[in-house]
Parts: C-alpha cells; structure tokens; sequence
C-alpha cells in the first residue's frame, strides 16, 4: 500500500509540470485568439 501511494506521489510529481506547461501553452492560445478577434472587431 506505501509503495503504491509512492509511485503515485512520484508520478505525480513527473506529471504536474506537462499538465502547467499545456496550461500556460492553451491560455497563451487563447490570449492571442481574442486579441485578433478584437483587432478584428475595431476593423469593421
């Protein structure tokens, strides 16, 4: 059982940082999506 809680507290460990790094990626994204739209927006 100690083990297994183990590997699951190093995998998580492992696995925190792709999931920070997709989120900062997407909201990045997202960022400059809305900023053309707003460009867009003052276009027409």
């Amino acid at each position: 059982m100690l083990v297994a809680l183990f590997n699951l507290g190093i995998a998580t460990l492992i696995y925190l940082p792709f999931v920070v790094v997709a989120n900062k990626a997407q909201n990045a994204i997202d960022k400059e999506e809305s900023e053309e739209d707003i460009a867009n927006a003052l276009k027409f």
